[in-house]
Formats: structure tokens, sequence, C-alpha cells
């Protein structure tokens, strides 16, 4: 364990330390301060292709995402048609007595 002082001088009992602890592929990292401890945890190494999630039904947020299913959603979001809504008409420009209209494009 590596425990350092961060050289900022706070008051008596409270100047910043950090610490960092590892346990397998996973670095902790923890700072102490006036205002209580923040921890970060960062996975070690290089990512394997083992870790790579290549489907869009994975839940777990600490595993990247393939180019792959990236392609995927893309196609999906750009598949997705653009609404218009306003109380102008987009065709005229025009719009009268609080009308709403909206406008469907593909």
């Amino acid at each position: 364990m590596l425990q350092a002082s961060l050289g900022f001088k706070g008051e008596p009992g409270v100047s910043p330390t950090l610490t960092t602890s590892k346990s397998g592929g996973t670095t902790t990292i923890t700072i102490t301060d006036v205002e209580g401890t923040k921890t970060a945890t960062i996975l070690d190494g290089e990512i394997t292709e083992a870790m790579i999630v290549d489907d869009l039904t994975h839940n777990d947020s600490n595993k990247p995402l393939s180019a792959k299913q990236g392609k995927v959603l893309k196609g999906l979001v750009d598949a997705f048609p653009t609404f218009y809504s306003g109380t102008t008409d987009p065709a005229s420009g025009t719009g009268a007595n609080g009308d709403i209209y909206f406008k469907y494009e593909e």
C-alpha cells in the first residue's frame, strides 16, 4: 500500500491523504480530505477480447461494447424518424390560433 500526502496544508487533522491498494486486476485510489473520503476503482491492464461485450442485452457497466454493436446502435439511431412539433407549420412557416403542427421526416 502506498500512502502519500498531497502537499497541501489544511486545518490540523484534515490534511488530504491519498492511498492506493491493489487486488487482482483492480487498483483502488482513496482520497480523504476535509470534505470526506472519495474512492475510484480502476481496472488494470489491457482490455482482452474476452472482456468485450458483443451484444445489446448485457447490463454490465464495467465492460466495453464492441465496435460491431456500436455500429448496430448507430444504425438504430439513424433509422429513427425525425419529428417536428411547434406552433408554426413547417411547410408554410405560418401558424394561427395556437394550432400545433407535427411533421414526420424519414
